[in-house]
């Protein structure tokens, strides 16, 4: 049992890596979401795009300010 354990918390924590390097692609570009493949025409079109507002708190992490 103890092995299994062990397993488990190897899988989770490359699922966390994995799902961290999914967010940063998705923040990088929007359009790559796979709940857009999803979407009709119609809940496309009432999609709020960022195109002239100021950076969100996750475009700007890791960034410094000089």
């Amino acid at each position: 049992m103890k092995i299994l354990s062990l397993l488990n918390g190897l899988s989770s924590a490359e699922a966390r890596l994995r799902d961290d390097v999914e967010i940063a692609r998705w923040v990088a570009d929007p359009l790559s979401h796979p709940v857009l493949d999803t979407m009709s025409e119609r809940e496309l079109a009432d999609m709020p795009f960022r195109l002239t507002a100021g950076r969100t708190a996750y475009e700007t992490v890791g960034s410094t300010c000089l």
